[in-house]
């Protein structure tokens, strides 16, 4: 064949426009670190460079797109940005009047269970993000991200909503609420989550089954913060094991208060053990946090003590933490 002819006819098809759909993302993260200085039992006594414990560094793109019948498709794929690369969330969603289908590695409807209202979340905590041998005196009550299929209801009332998942060996669901209340603002939630596969990530295998293999956990947190911007929330989880030993129950009380763009509270969390070997183990924060560039950045202090209360460990750490979050898009 003539080469001319062949020549043109490959020109001919790349002048040819195709039309090629596809959701359009957007990128967005932020960078958040902090330096410690841990005074207690700890192989990292002394200063520390470390990613934050508190919504630590991360990058993501999203994107949504409309299709046919008032529906849309969406995806969220989100790596942490340092120590641990995994994916975070690697997720696409069906959404639409009926509320929304999630299915991918992303959270489940137990996965972050705290109704903190106040300015100073990264300074103090529930989960005492930045504190040393923190072990069960900050239980967090949540379950982590694993593959799920998740839907989640339109709004209910135009104040609550609620969630259910279903994952490997595990199911849980939420209902959750927020609204004005008198002249302040509330959010508040309830969880329930039934895990039957404990054992396997810890290591138990030579036990008995019986000991770790089922687990059932109910959270409720609630928060309310005044016009005044003084704010107080709670957290309380109680978590049932097979085995009564090895049943626990956890309470945690925040009080803030938010001021322009700064932002001061104290927290105590607590947790009552059935095993007298464990005690009861708690935590006392302090925190302070403002935030620069109209929210782009944040600056955060914390003071944090931690008593384990063990028979075989009573003895505290204390940890101060300071650090900087700053967002990119």
């Amino acid at each position: 064949m003539d080469k001319k002819l062949i020549a043109a006819a490959v020109a001919s098809a790349l002048a040819v426009p195709m039309s090629a759909q596809a959701v359009e993302i957007s990128a967005s993260g932020h960078v958040n670190r902090v330096i410690r200085h841990i005074d207690g039992p700890s192989m990292d006594e002394g200063w520390n460079h470390d990613d934050s414990g508190v919504s630590g560094s991360r990058f993501r793109f999203t994107g949504t797109e409309d299709i046919a019948g008032d529906m849309s498709v969406g995806v969220n794929l989100e790596f942490a940005g340092a120590g641990d690369t995994s994916n975070r969330h690697a997720a696409v969603s069906l959404g639409g009047n009926f509320g929304m289908l999630t299915m991918g590695h992303t959270a489940t409807a137990t996965n972050g269970t705290t109704h903190d209202v106040s300015n100073s979340g990264l300074a103090v905590s529930f989960g005492c993000g930045h504190a040393e041998n923190k072990g069960m005196a900050c239980a967090t009550m949540t379950e982590g991200r694993t593959g799920t299929l998740r839907y989640d209801s339109p709004s209910i009332a135009g104040v609550g909503s609620f969630s259910m998942a279903l994952a490997k060996d595990l199911w849980d669901a939420n209902f959750k609420a927020s609204g004005n209340l008198g002249n302040g603002t509330y959010s508040a939630g309830i969880y329930y989550a039934d895990n039957s596969t404990l054992d396997d990530d810890m290591g138990t295998e030579m036990m008995d089954d019986d000991v770790y293999h089922d687990e059932t956990r109910l959270t409720m947190g609630a928060g309310y913060k005044m016009g005044s911007g003084t704010s107080v929330s709670v957290l309380w989880g109680d978590v049932d094991k097979a085995g009564d030993m090895n049943d626990f129950s956890n309470f945690g009380i925040k009080v803030g208060h938010d001021w322009g763009d700064n932002g001061v509270a104290v927290m105590y969390r607590r947790t009552d053990m059935n095993d007298d070997m464990m005690g009861d183990p708690n935590a006392l924060v302090f925190g302070f946090q403002h935030k620069l560039a109209g929210g782009a950045a944040e600056v955060h202090a914390g003071y944090h003590i931690v008593d384990p209360d063990e028979a075989m460990n009573n003895q505290k750490t204390r940890t101060f933490a300071v650090g900087m979050r700053v967002k990119f898009k």
